[in-house]
């Protein structure tokens, strides 16, 4: 063992306890670079799915897209329609009705004149100029009513309280939107005067129509549609 003492360091006061020489630093091993991970793989992902669209939604009005793109219209059923025309028949015949009772019970004339009842003539008296005004008033009244009813709220809803009864709908035949006051001016016209004839062919005829529609239906171009 060897007795070799370092020299006292100058810096160091006389009697103070001497600091042991400092050593070389330490020695690290030197790091290599971080370990390279290979990105995460995902699985390709395809086109989102396509579903069809609900009748009525069509992109751009008046313009129907492909049929296989939009499947068939909810179509009413024949007992449906039949039953809101009945519906509808009813409501607007009751002012019409009311002119008829005014004119058999408003006040008569003095005046007589033959009748029939039940194959038996009589005598009876006619109706007075009032009643016939009356008359007039009530008819000119119930027409302005059926025209409100099956031409500006048909056009504008889709929907007479008889449609509504039933839940059915008259929309275009494009858009599935309500066809408007002319245009169910029109099929109101058709519906009275050509369907309303010859057997109710009109009418029979959305029974082997591939659209449902009958004679006024094809007239307005519209569908007639579960709401």
């Amino acid at each position: 063992m060897s007795d070799w003492t370092p020299p006292p360091d100058p810096n160091v006061p006389p009697g103070a306890p001497q600091q042991p020489p400092a050593g070389p630093p330490p020695q690290y091993a030197p790091q290599g670079p971080p370990p390279q991970y290979p990105p995460p793989q995902y699985a390709p992902q395809g086109p989102p799915p396509q579903y069809p669209p609900a009748y009525g939604a069509y992109p751009q009005p008046g313009y129907p897209p492909a049929a296989s793109a939009y499947g068939a219209p909810p179509f009413a059923g024949f007992g449906a329609r039949l039953g809101a025309l009945l519906i509808d028949g009813i409501i607007t015949a009751i002012p019409f009705g009311i002119a008829f009772a005014v004119l058999a019970g408003g006040p008569k004339s003095d005046k007589l004149t033959t009748c029939t009842v039940n194959g038996v003539e009589h005598l009876c008296r006619t109706p007075a100029g009032s009643t016939w005004a009356m008359f007039a008033v009530v008819c000119l009244l119930g027409l302005a009513f059926a025209i409100w009813y099956q031409v500006l709220l048909l056009g504008k809803t889709g929907q007479t309280w008889g449609c509504k009864a039933v839940n059915i709908k008259v929309v275009d035949k494009a858009t599935g939107t309500p066809i408007g006051g002319g245009r169910a001016f029109a099929r109101w016209l058709v519906a009275s005067i050509a369907s309303g004839n010859f057997c109710l062919l009109g009418y029979l005829w959305m029974l082997w129509d591939s659209e449902k529609q009958t004679w006024h239906d094809k007239v307005a171009s519209s569908y007639v549609i579960r709401a």
